[in-house]
């Protein structure tokens, strides 16, 4: 069922007091409250066309949620690691051909952190990427749902003014005026003797 989008009661009372006869007035709002139910954007319209894009939202979230988790298992891992640097510390103090190994085990970890960087700045590049997309997204619907605003004023504009022509517009009689025949003067004939004559025999 359309939602009611005017009261077509109170438009077409409207229309009875600006002149117009009443099956006229009430089949004009009728007809103008049916147009704009069938073409009105309701907030279930736009809950369709934003499902989409809420579902990729919810993709979004879910793998920010898996970022997260990986994250926290690179810190454990961090963790494990400081746990046995401070075991090496502890066991090769001392001992600088030995510190000359842990620093370049040091060197190791700063290049998984160097490439878990560039993981990081490729994964900003993508959410770069999917924030344009977004925004490409929001403005086509904009442009679309202004598109729909104004076919839909002009409609109303339209039928608005056809009813206001209706209504000033002058009226003929469904029966035809004939005009009058002219009149026919009686014809005075001339009489002759000829036609004396004529009318004795």
């Amino acid at each position: 069922m359309n939602a009611t989008v005017i009261d077509t009661l109170r438009f077409a009372d409207s229309l009875k007091a600006a002149g117009f006869e009443a099956p006229k007035a009430e089949g004009l709002a009728r007809a103008l409250g049916d147009e704009l139910a069938e073409r009105m954007l309701t907030k279930g319209d736009l809950d369709d066309a934003l499902r989409p894009i809420n579902g990729k939202f919810d993709s979004i979230d879910s793998r920010f949620e898996s970022i997260d988790a990986r994250f926290e298992s690179i810190d454990a891992r961090f963790e494990s690691i400081n746990a046995r640097f401070d075991r090496v510390d502890a066991k090769f103090d001392g001992v600088d051909a030995r510190f000359d190994g842990v620093d370049g085990r040091f060197d190791g970890v700063d290049g998984r952190f160097d490439g878990i960087d560039g993981r990081l700045d490729a994964m900003d590049a993508r959410f770069d990427a999917m924030d344009t997309k977004i925004d490409s997204v929001h403005r086509e619907l904009s442009g679309k749902f202004n598109t729909l605003v104004g076919m839909m004023a002009l409609g109303f504009t339209l039928l608005v003014g056809l009813g206001g022509y209706n209504a000033v517009s002058p009226r003929f009689d469904e029966t035809v005026r004939q005009a009058p025949e002219p009149r026919q003067e009686p014809t005075a004939l001339h009489v002759t003797p000829a036609s004396r004559l004529f009318a004795e025999v």
